[in-house]
């Protein structure tokens, strides 16, 4: 794992965790001089706004039903890649999880799970986790008031000793 610029080599201890990450950008490389791309291909603004919010929009006449809360101990041994981040997938797995959980609360079955219709999913990483480290899965149900139409089930992903956000999903899910 590399180290931040404040640390010395042989200080690491200062830079353990996900917190002490620094910029992979080699040195020497000057990106300012990169064309920028334009605002209308760019995700950056919908991604900023679901930061601020919390999640990702969704039509205006989708309303919250219902909201959960599940927890999640991060697995050294199953999430965890040769470098010490969170696999890629281990949030989609995350992601999975979730509605899982809130199907089963939903007393509907595993053949119904099976057989739901995910129509998109966006998932904005944010953050990282440590080993060992307890995360809050919080999900909202979202859909329209005459329950027609796919449902939203906006997901974030916390850790819990620190409240930091490190991930915000957002699951259509269409019968």
């Amino acid at each position: 794992m590399p180290l931040c610029d404040e640390c010395e080599p042989l200080d690491q201890a200062r830079c353990a965790g996900q917190q002490g990450l620094c910029s992979a950008t080699p040195e020497g490389f000057h990106f300012q001089r990169l064309p920028g791309v334009p605002p209308d291909l760019s995700p950056r603004q919908h991604y900023d706004e679901a930061r601020q919010r919390g999640h990702f929009a969704h039509p205006v006449d989708y309303r919250s039903l219902t909201t959960y809360q599940f927890s999640y101990s991060v697995d050294v041994s199953r999430d965890f890649n040769g470098v010490g981040l969170l696999y890629f997938s281990t949030f989609f797995s995350i992601v999975d999880k979730t509605v899982s959980a809130v199907w089963e609360d939903l007393g509907r079955s595993y053949q119904e799970y099976f057989d739901r219709r995910v129509t998109a999913e966006r998932v904005l990483f944010l953050g990282n986790a440590d080993a060992g480290a307890l995360l809050s899965l919080n999900a909202t149900l979202r859909a329209r008031p005459d329950q027609s139409g796919p449902e939203h089930l906006d997901i974030q992903v916390v850790e819990r000793a620190t409240g930091r956000l490190l991930a915000i999903a957002d699951v259509l899910i269409d019968d």
